[in-house]
């Protein structure tokens, strides 16, 4: 499989944690910041850009990763733009790390680009320590892993014939609102548990605590 990680500047609480789950022959795309990320971590990156108002551009200049700089004042995030060139190179699944932190426009927009990497027919998550956000546009089989919960809330005005299996509170072909709560903390029972809808588009967030 043909696969992508891109590290955003955003926060990364256990950089363990973040090595582990990175496979060896994975294209790494530092963005802006992420490039901070990726040299304290001890990886090369495949890709360095952005505009650079977040890290030192001269230490990219010396990394061993191809550079596309961009300016500051530009129609999308330096995230988007990465988005942008792996669904132009076809990448088959793309894993965001970085993607949450303190800056929650940013962090709402990181999120909407999974919708983007989905319509691209790429599967795409963000990965946080405490926390993973999945796409969900028909089907999706979730692992349980480390984390606890998971929780699903609708994007789309509605969610229609929202079924989930293998958890604490199962659902058969039930309908979900934007406004509404119903599917918050839900528990894993087994080591993998099905959520699929019939109609509309949702995330599905798994958590540690």
């Amino acid at each position: 499989m043909n696969n992508c990680v891109i590290f955003l500047n955003g926060v990364i609480e256990n950089d363990e944690f973040v090595k582990s789950i990175i496979e060896k022959d994975a294209f790494l795309v530092a963005v802006d910041g992420g490039f901070n990320h990726i040299k304290r971590l001890g990886l090369t990156p495949n890709l360095i850009l952005g505009d650079f108002d977040s890290s030192e551009y001269k230490m990219a200049l010396a990394s061993e990763g191809k550079i596309h700089k961009y300016s500051s004042d530009k129609n999308a995030t330096d995230g988007e733009i990465a988005i942008d060139y792996v669904i132009e190179k076809e990448f088959d699944a793309v894993m965001i790390i970085g993607a949450l932190g303190n800056r929650i426009d940013h962090m709402l927009s990181n999120i909407s680009m999974l919708e983007k990497l989905s319509e691209a027919g790429i599967t795409g998550k963000i990965i946080g320590y405490k926390n993973e956000i999945n796409f969900l546009r028909d089907e999706l089989t979730l692992d349980r892993g480390k984390y606890k919960y998971f929780s699903v809330l609708a994007i789309s005005e509605m969610v229609s014939g929202l079924s989930i299996k293998n958890s604490r509170y199962d659902l058969d072909y039930s309908d979900l609102k934007r406004s509404e709560s119903l599917c918050i903390s839900n528990e894993f029972l087994e080591e993998t548990v099905t959520i699929s809808l019939v109609k509309g588009k949702a995330i599905v967030i798994k958590s540690l605590d």
